[in-house]
């Protein structure tokens, strides 16, 4: 273990400089790291900067891969760039390039996205992986109305961190628990080819474009329409401050 108890931060610990890396990673990502919030296209994200050069989330792996730390919720074991970037230590932060060795943040962008729709997209990659592993078939939409219900209502609340932080809020990428925003650049899925170009202009990675692939599962997802009442206020009740956040207007549609 850590030797750290549940839901504890560890204090700001500034790590040995190592300037030669810092130097060598700000000169391939233009000062720019990207914080990747699980299901919000951070795979091609990824794939489209490791395309040219440039090394952010998955494809920065380095000599650790899985970390466990402390988060708002307790400790969790998921690799690390599926982790908030305030909850890593200090050590493997500044290493990513996501914090100076002054304890200050570089310069972030995030990804967030409806967390209706994300919430399907979750959802569709947790039945694949159950498909493969017991080779069966797409399950109908009522039982995966029951799967989903098992999550919210019965998985999560014992395991925040379940299926790889996945499930995890997009807030708690985006803001410490000290309100510090950590994630400079939010933007929207929705609209992320438009929003991405733009911010690699700003920060002179226009060689960066954006693959088509989203990563998205080979059949179609639950959507919003599909759920029952109930289920849609579970939803609505755990992602309240994403919505809150990011999508205030959704969240009066949401429950219609």
């Amino acid at each position: 273990t850590n030797g750290q108890s549940m839901g504890e931060i560890k204090p700001w610990r500034p790590p040995r400089p190592r300037p030669n890396a810092t130097a060598a990673r700000e000169q391939n990502t233009g000062g720019l790291q990207f914080l990747h919030i699980p299901k919000n296209g951070g795979t091609a994200i990824t794939q489209s900067a490791q395309e040219r050069g440039v090394l952010w989330g998955a494809a920065n792996v380095g000599r650790k891969r899985v970390e466990i730390v402390a988060t708002r919720n307790g400790s969790c074991s998921c690799p690390w760039w599926h982790h908030p970037a305030w909850s890593l230590d200090a050590e493997l932060a500044v290493s990513k390039g996501l914090r100076r060795a002054d304890g200050g943040w570089n310069p972030t962008f995030c990804i967030v996205r409806d967390p209706r729709t994300r919430v399907g997209s979750v959802l569709a990659q947790h039945l694949q992986s159950f498909i493969k592993q017991t080779m069966g078939d797409v399950p109908p939409k009522a039982e995966q109305i029951m799967i989903l219900r098992d999550l919210l209502t019965r998985q999560l609340p014992a395991d925040p961190c379940f299926g790889a932080c996945h499930f995890m809020p997009q807030h708690e990428f985006v803001y410490a628990p000290d309100g510090t925003q950590v994630c400079k650049h939010v933007l929207r899925f929705e609209r992320l080819g438009v929003e991405f170009a733009d911010l690699m202009r700003r920060y002179n990675l226009s060689s960066v474009v954006l693959l088509d692939s989203i990563n998205e599962q080979r059949f179609k997802k639950l959507q919003w329409r599909d759920l029952p009442l109930d289920l849609r206020s579970e939803v609505t009740t755990r992602y309240r401050r994403d919505f809150d956040l990011f999508y205030p207007g959704e969240l009066i549609k949401s429950n219609k």
